[in-house]
């Protein structure tokens, strides 16, 4: 079984959010948003994050449409891929996200936490919710 940290990304043109496994890739935890009207450069934020956390993994959640087509987003995603490669040397796998952040909303809604305040923790928690799909099937195979 593989073991060292993952990193989960959930890309959004203002917003990037973050989650990461534990060593032995059983849990995943919300870790912070990037806001990129404030951090232009979150290239250099990911990489002291895979610094400080020894990640060996980043997982992005690739934005299908509900038909398992690519759209626009998916097209984002993957520039934003690249852009990430040619700057950091680690694996990288674009995972199906298709209703992550739909089910992020509901389990917080689910705990009482109101959709204003849903804006500033959703991308985390999208993330965390695509790593945690994405560790039971690995588990699974």
């Amino acid at each position: 079984m593989e073991e060292g940290r993952i990193l989960a990304i959930d890309y959004g043109e203002v917003r990037i959010g973050l989650a990461v496994s534990d060593p032995l890739r059983i849990f995943a935890f919300p870790l912070m948003v990037i806001d990129l009207r404030k951090i232009p450069d979150f290239i250099k934020s990911i990489e002291s994050i895979i610094k400080e956390k020894e990640v060996k993994k980043i997982i992005i959640g690739y934005p299908l449409k509900l038909d398992g087509t690519e759209g626009i987003q998916a097209e984002k995603v993957r520039r934003f891929v690249e852009e990430i490669k040619q700057k950091i040397e680690i694996e990288i796998e674009m995972v199906d996200e298709r209703l992550t952040t739909t089910i992020a909303q509901r389990s917080l809604t689910n705990i009482g936490i109101g959709r204003k305040k849903q804006k500033n923790i959703i991308d985390e928690v999208a993330a965390s919710k695509l790593l945690e799909t994405y560790l039971e099937m690995k588990k699974k195979k």
